[in-house]
């Protein structure tokens, strides 16, 4: 409930009340100091859910699954999909736009949602906070980013298959991956595509594509960019995680991520990763045929994430 409901969900009945709480949370004082928040960031269709699922089975963890109505509320910029407003926002924020009194709500939300739950704690799963990691840094200055990646041939095919499964049009507007009335997708084009020395003066050309094969492989590539220069960003911050190394190695790897984001050991969330993070992949395919005008740049984008040498049998 404390995170609001998104646009392509049932349930947003429950904004107002998401809302009315936090208006009442910033009225007020800091109810709890908020240390070492966590961030699981990366691209949806990449196992954050899952991840962060397994990380809220520590006692010491409120787990926080995309609470874009408390970054909304923090910072109006923030609302890139249309779920709260219909002012575009930002896809792209910096310490610049880490504001003494959006610094201030936003800690004060988190403060009183730690309160509320009785957890020392916050992992946030918002994958696309990696486009805006030094804001957040900013707001939270001894944060940890968990950087997740998967390949982007299966990560591609997972969002077509999110996408056919849950778009869906109220008649006037239409609500799916790429925002209402392709909101995010125009925010990613001209905010974010369009700063690649590779796509200046093409923004007509990244505008034209319109299957979510092609949309999604300029996410991927965009995505992995950003991810790799968090990264450099935050050395010391900063975990870099395969979601095949997830579900191949769960238990040396819930262990890792344990001791990245200094978290007591403890059984829960272990043996959970062992049950559920096992290796499966439905989404898994050797082929998958991109548009030349996203091609070449995700190729590049492949081989730096490590992917083209591990996977030498895949193509696009």
């Amino acid at each position: 409930m404390y995170e609001g409901r998104p646009i392509t969900t049932r349930g947003r009945w429950v904004n107002p009340l998401v809302f009315a709480l936090a208006k009442l949370t910033l009225s007020l004082p800091q109810l709890r100091t908020v240390n070492g928040p966590i961030f699981i960031v990366g691209m949806g269709r990449s196992g954050t859910t899952i991840l962060g699922i397994t990380l809220s089975l520590h006692s010491d963890v409120g787990f926080l699954n995309e609470p874009k109505a408390l970054w909304y509320v923090a910072n109006h910029k923030d609302d890139v999909i249309g779920n709260y407003s219909d002012i575009p926002g930002s896809y792209l924020l910096s310490e610049s736009d880490a504001q003494p009194d959006s610094i201030r709500r936003i800690r004060r939300l988190y403060g009183g949602y730690l309160k509320l739950t009785r957890r020392q704690r916050v992992v946030d799963k918002y994958p696309e906070a990696v486009f805006r990691a030094s804001y957040i840094s900013e707001c939270f200055p001894d944060c940890k980013f968990i950087v997740l990646i998967r390949d982007g041939l299966d990560t591609i095919n997972s969002v077509a298959k999110w996408n056919s499964q849950f778009s869906k049009s109220d008649g006037h507007k239409k609500h799916d991956w790429w925002g209402i009335d392709d909101r995010k997708w125009i925010s990613l084009v001209k905010q974010v595509a369009c700063r690649l020395p590779a796509f200046r003066g093409k923004e007509s050309l990244l505008m034209s594509l319109s299957t979510d094969i092609d949309r999604a492989a300029l996410e991927w590539t965009l995505t992995t960019f950003y991810s790799l220069k968090c990264l450099k960003a935050f050395p010391d911050r900063a975990l870099f995680l395969k979601y095949e190394k997830l579900t191949e190695q769960p238990r040396e790897t819930i262990e890792q991520v344990l001791e990245f984001c200094e978290l007591q050991k403890q059984i829960e969330p272990v043996a959970f990763a062992e049950r559920k993070l096992q290796r499966r992949n439905p989404d898994e395919c050797d082929y998958i045929e991109i548009s030349p005008i996203v091609r070449g740049v995700f190729q590049e984008a492949y081989e730096l994430a490590g992917y083209k040498s591990e996977r030498s049998n895949r193509d696009f």
